[in-house]
């Protein structure tokens, strides 16, 4: 589980290092925090963690938009290989830029974050 103190140091460490708020505490974290649901920001995650954690978030999103559109609205969208490749190469590219900024802005790791 992951400690109301811990995430708000890394929400300060990653305010003082100049990231906006929206790009780790978005609307849908903040509705999710009042429900008891917490989530590391993907700068504190490794390379391997964000890419699993993106892939999988990717392709559960297209899977409910591609029932959407392909079942109830009958258009013909991309397939489901076309997509799920297309996915899993953004969220390739999403862990390379998160890994890139943890390392350019220097941001501690998430075991050296206050318990």
């Amino acid at each position: 589980m992951i400690s109301k103190k811990r995430i708000s140091a890394a929400y300060e460490e990653l305010n003082r290092k100049g990231f906006k708020e929206v790009t780790y505490n978005s609307y849908v974290t903040k509705k999710l925090d009042r429900i008891g649901l917490r989530f590391k920001p993907y700068y504190y995650n490794n390379f391997i963690e964000n890419f699993i954690n993106l892939t999988f978030s990717a392709l559960c999103a297209y899977l409910i938009l591609k029932l959407i559109f392909d079942f109830w609205l009958n258009i013909i969208s991309l397939s489901f290989v076309s997509g799920s490749i297309a996915l899993i190469v953004t969220s390739l590219g999403n862990a390379v830029y998160f890994s890139y900024l943890r390392s350019k802005h220097n941001i501690s790791k998430w075991d050296d974050l206050p318990k």
